[in-house]
Order: C-alpha cells, then sequence, then structure tokens
C-alpha cells in the first residue's frame, strides 16, 4: 500500500506565505543595516584632520676619516768626500833619444822577378754570352733540328743498355758562322757525348752582331737521347 499524507499537516500549501514572510523580514534586515549608526568618539584634532603620515626608515651617513700615510722622504745620500792625494811635480826634463842608424847599403835589394806585361785581347778575339743580334741557324731552327735527327745517330752500347737522356754541348760561333771549340758541359757517357759533338759540328750557322760588327758567340744546345719504342 502506498503511504498516504495526512492533508491536515501538508507544509507544501503554505509555501507561499513562508516565502513572502521570509522576503519581507530580509528587506528590513537589509534597512536597518544601512540606517544604523556607528558612535564617533572625538579624538585630537591632529590626528582627524591631518592625513596619516608614512613613517619611513632612513639611514644617516657617517663620515669616516681615513688616516692617509704621508711618503716618507728619501734621505739624501751623503756625498762623498775624497780626499786629495799627494802628487809630486813632474820636472820637464827632456831626455836625449839616440836614433838608429839604418845602413841601406847593407839591406838585401828585394826580388820582384821577371816584368811581364800582360796584352789586353782585342775586341775580334773576346767571345761574348748574349749580343744585340744572336746567331741564327741557316735556314732557321727547323732546318737546324732536321739536321740533328737526321744525322744523329744512337750509339749501339748506350742502346743496348737503354741509356736515356740530354747531353749539353757549349760550342762557339765565330765572326763566319763557323762552330768552333766545341765540348761537354753535362754528359751521359757510352759514346753519346761525341755523337752530340759531332752532329753539333755539321750545323750552319749566321754569326751573331754586336753593335752592327760580327762577334764570337758561345752558345750551349742540349740533344735529346731517347729510344722510342715503335
Amino acid at each position: 500500500m502506498e503511504p498516504k499524507k495526512n492533508p491536515k499537516y501538508d507544509v507544501h500549501k503554505k509555501r507561499g506565505v513562508i516565502f513572502n514572510f521570509s522576503l519581507v523580514l530580509s528587506i528590513l534586515v537589509v534597512i536597518a543595516a544601512f540606517k544604523w549608526g556607528v558612535p564617533y568618539q572625538d579624538g585630537p584634532r591632529c590626528c582627524k584632520d591631518e592625513p596619516e603620515q608614512l613613517h619611513t626608515d632612513f639611514y644617516v651617513p657617517v663620515n669616516y676619516r681615513v688616516k692617509e700615510d704621508k711618503p716618507t722622504p728619501a734621505k739624501k745620500p751623503k756625498p762623498i768626500v775624497r780626499q786629495p792625494t799627494e802628487f809630486k811635480p813632474v820636472l820637464n826634463k827632456i831626455i836625449p833619444v839616440e836614433s838608429p842608424s839604418i845602413d841601406v847599403a847593407a839591406l838585401p835589394s828585394p826580388d820582384f822577378g821577371e816584368l811581364v806585361v800582360e796584352t789586353i785581347p782585342a775586341a775580334d778575339t773576346a767571345e761574348f754570352i748574349i749580343v744585340e743580334k744572336m746567331p741564327e741557324p741557316v735556314g732557321g731552327y727547323k732546318t737546324f733540328y732536321k739536321t740533328l735527327s737526321d744525322n744523329l745517330k744512337y750509339p749501339r752500347l748506350a742502346k743496348r743498355t737503354e741509356t736515356t737522356g740530354k747531353v749539353f754541348v757549349q760550342f762557339t760561333v765565330n765572326e763566319k758562322g763557323e762552330v768552333q771549340n766545341v765540348s761537354v758541359l753535362r754528359g751521359i757517357g757510352l759514346d753519346c757525348d761525341e755523337e752530340a759533338m759531332r752532329v753539333i759540328q755539321l750545323t750552319k750557322w749566321k754569326a751573331g752582331k754586336q753593335r752592327g760588327r760580327p762577334v764570337k758567340v758561345r752558345m750551349v744546345q742540349p740533344i735529346q737521347f731517347a729510344i722510342r719504342n715503335n
């Protein structure tokens, strides 16, 4: 069975009356709070009228005097007084000195040997290294190298031992364009030096000139010996 409430004790019927009563009571409490005054006690005038002062802490600077150390003056050195030494005056006396006697006849005569007078070589016999116009091969350098390659023969011993390298030949081209004074500055041996000298003597040159006049010029020509693998 469902429980049934007694309508006599039903609270929900009086809900509107209770709400209105509580609302009126709360309004009266708010009005009373605004109307209620707080009694004021008169205090000193300075504190009532003047604004509140802020108290701040501060430090008073204190000046400390530091005792400065004065530099001590340097002591002056005492002058050293030297007592004068006793000296004796020197008498101005002239002592005669005997001068040695030299016997010129007894001295040996210097041997200068035979007087040789060197003759300065004339300009025609002088050899130059660099002149105004250097010697040139007849027909140009193309013909010069062709002459070397056509006449050069590889020595058998050097070819058998596969000796290769450069032979530096020094020679002089005279006023007539002839090759003379042929020598080897640096060679490789095994008959290669002699073959290089022989081939150089087969070349023909135009003489070099200095101040428009033909002169002798010393020259150096390297010749390569190499084995070609066909």
